[in-house]
């Protein structure tokens, strides 16, 4: 998550993305998973949670570049398009990388520009208020331990310690099963993390301290 080097968009080009409903039509790889999100990830809000998006005096608008192949999308996704379903201030609009060039060259970051996942946090007059990129640093930061120990302990794959894009496809499945598989626990309470993250993002830059 990061407030420096946000990504512009303009008003008309965030209307031109789909709603989450069409979205979910449209999926094509891994749709039953994150249909089956989209209805869990309800468990990770409060009343507290939803009544704190309900009663904001203004709307926070998400503009997400998706790819439901990859992992942080079918896991992070669902919760914005739960959180865009369950409560009429919070605007989602999504894309895709392939069918949207201009937007993903607006929200894709210049060290990432094939992002699992961004999310793009507006105000209603589309003034920027934060990003995440392919999901929690901290989040993130697990799964790049969970990899490294994966590789320790597979000294006879012979290419596990390659790039992840110079892996085989088995290795790099066996690799990404590693490092992104959390278990019901986990998945409960890293989508509450993000709810918290997403709480704090919508409500807007903090003064600076005295």
């Amino acid at each position: 998550m990061t407030d420096i080097g946000l990504p512009v968009l303009s008003a008309a080009m965030f209307e031109t993305g789909l709603r989450i409903d069409r979205y979910v039509a449209s999926i094509v790889a891994n749709r039953e998973a994150f249909r089956a999100n989209l209805v869990r990830s309800g468990q990770a809000f409060t009343r507290d949670d939803l009544d704190g998006f309900r009663t904001r005096p203004r709307t926070l608008r998400v503009a997400a570049l998706a790819d439901e192949t990859r992992h942080a999308t079918v896991r992070d996704l669902p919760l914005l398009g739960r959180l865009s379903m369950e409560t009429r201030k919070v605007e989602l609009r999504i894309f895709r990388t392939t069918t949207d060039p201009d937007v993903a060259a607006a929200l894709a970051p210049a060290d990432n520009p094939t992002p699992d996942l961004v999310l793009a946090f507006y105000d209603e007059d589309m003034t920027r208020l934060g990003v995440i990129v392919d999901g929690l640093p901290e989040l993130l930061l697990l799964q790049r331990e969970r990899g490294q120990r994966w590789v320790e302990a597979h000294p006879e794959v012979v290419d596990s310690a390659l790039p992840v894009t110079q892996m085989t496809p088995l290795t790099r499945r066996r690799f990404e099963q590693a490092c992104h598989t959390l278990s019901a626990d986990e998945s409960l309470s890293w989508s509450r993390a993000l709810v918290s993250a997403v709480r704090d993002i919508s409500a807007g830059p903090r003064p600076p301290a005295p």
